[in-house]
């Protein structure tokens, strides 16, 4: 968090300080609803995940604009994740005692995107689709079980240690794409407000490990939906 909050200081640094050049500023943040897809080498079924609700946060310089598209860049930050059930067995229950642990995982990125949008001007309302390539960064992962009531128990490693996992094995830098839709309604003449929401997948896996006589290799992609509140400054004559 520190660092997006950093990251964001110097954003609106160099728009106040290059606001001739710059188009405009927007700032956005919202809901989020991720999942993880893992899936096993050979014939192996995938893991079975739940998804979880989350949040992200995002600041944007747009640099060029005609009255039907546009292109801009942002920075932000999104909690990514899944949760992921457990059957706990016995030496005398092997079949399960009916108990079942929940593991939780967070995984938290710093992203950068450049955005083509393609909108419908008017004088008021201007709703707008885009596509987004993106870069994301991982910065750190929190990986927690539970019991049926919700009480949190120590990851000691007997339900498969993804804590340590995560922090060996995954990739430092992801590539992704966004794509979704939006709608800009104009409060003032240099200030607008709207609505988002996009669909976030992944490129590269955020896991990728090899199968060896150990173990069974397997990867693993992050997907989410996002949807969020955008507020939007022009400098300038709008």
């Amino acid at each position: 968090m520190k660092k997006l909050l950093l990251l964001i200081a110097l954003v609106f640094s160099v728009v106040w300080g290059n606001a001739q050049k710059i188009k405009a500023f927007t700032l956005s943040g919202g809901y989020v609803r991720a999942d993880h897809n893992m899936k096993f080498d050979g014939t192996f079924q995938p893991l079975t995940t739940n998804p979880i609700n989350s949040w992200g946060l995002d600041a944007g310089l747009e640099f060029w604009r005609t009255p039907v598209f546009s292109f801009s860049t942002s920075v932000g930050m999104i909690k990514k994740g899944y949760n992921y059930d457990i059957a706990v067995t016995t030496v005398t229950q092997p079949e399960g005692t009916g108990e079942v642990i929940e593991g939780r995982a967070r995984l938290n990125y710093l992203y950068l995107a450049p955005r083509f949008a393609v909108k419908l001007s008017s004088k008021k309302i201007v709703p707008y689709v885009f596509i987004v390539p993106r870069t994301d960064v991982f910065l750190y992962s929190s990986h927690t079980l539970h019991t049926n009531d919700g009480s949190k128990i120590t990851d000691d490693g007997s339900f498969g240690g993804f804590r340590d996992f995560y922090k060996k094995n995954h990739r430092a830098v992801l590539l992704g794409v966004t794509s979704g839709a939006g709608l800009e309604i104009k409060i003032h003449k240099n200030i607008s407000a709207g609505i988002e929401a996009a669909y976030l997948v992944d490129i590269t896996p955020a896991v990728r490990t090899a199968t060896t006589s150990n173990s069974v290799g397997m990867k693993a992609y992050n997907n989410a939906f996002s949807a969020s509140l955008v507020f939007k400054h022009y400098f300038g004559k709008e």
